[in-house]
């Protein structure tokens, strides 16, 4: 049970398969199976390996994990999320911090056109930050004049120097 120990448990633990594994947890003062078994004997020893818990799964929720906070939300309701500021569309979605939204679609059917209205929005109302992967507005400056134009209300390109 010294810090050298531990780490072993945990090295041993990763390559045996954690859901095959179980901990020992030795009374004060006991640090190993020898020490268990000269000190206070085999019935004792076994007792506790017996005993032995299941290596607790890392990632793995369970329901009597979440009861209380679902019981919570049936008695006093969830949080809706932010406003996205397009009335109607509120019905359907709200901005939730923390949570990573997909839209999917057919091609050019304005899905990039109209989440960057949103964020564009939610930055100028809420004062919201954004990490954007849009691989198909490069160069980059393509992504940031779609939300210039978004913003002025007018078009970058009737503002571009002839060549």
């Amino acid at each position: 049970m010294d810090g050298p120990g531990k780490r072993l448990r945990e090295e041993l633990i990763k390559i045996l398969n954690p859901a095959k594994c179980k901990i020992v947890d030795w009374p004060d003062g006991i640090k190993d199976a020898n020490q268990a078994l000269l000190t206070h004997g085999k019935d004792f020893t076994v007792s506790c390996i017996k005993s032995a818990a299941k290596v607790p799964l890392s990632g793995v929720l369970r329901l009597s994990d979440r009861l209380p906070d679902m019981i919570d939300s049936f008695r006093n309701g969830k949080p809706i999320g932010e406003e996205t500021y397009f009335g109607l569309f509120d019905t359907l979605f709200r901005w939730k911090k923390g949570q990573s939204n997909l839209w999917t679609g057919y091609a050019n059917m304005g899905k990039s056109t109209f989440l960057n209205q949103l964020i564009l929005t939610k930055s100028i109302m809420d004062d919201w930050k954004w990490a954007v992967f849009s691989p198909e507005n490069y160069p980059a400056d393509d992504f940031y004049d779609d939300l210039i134009e978004m913003y002025a209300g007018a078009q970058v390109s009737d503002h571009y120097g002839h060549k």
